[in-house]
């Protein structure tokens, strides 16, 4: 996490915790995009990051928690 915002880069996730706005305030990054997928499929994964990239911009995402799914996104 704390790399990511060093880097200026997006940090991307499986891990739930991140979520946890007080203790990761996505505010101070690039944006945290949180993958929920269960079961993890490698092709579910890569098809919605592109459609996500897709719609929206790396400045669309900058500051923001995005929660990621099979079905879509939500941004926070």
């Amino acid at each position: 996490f704390r790399k990511s915002i060093e880097d200026e880069r997006i940090f991307l996730t499986h891990d739930q915790d991140f979520t946890d706005t007080k203790r990761y305030p996505a505010s101070k990054t690039c944006g945290i995009i949180v993958m929920k997928f269960h079961p993890m499929v490698k092709e579910d994964m890569l098809k919605a990051l592109e459609t996500l990239f897709a719609g929206l911009s790396v400045e669309d995402i900058r500051g923001k928690l995005i929660l990621l799914t099979r079905e879509g996104h939500s941004a926070e």
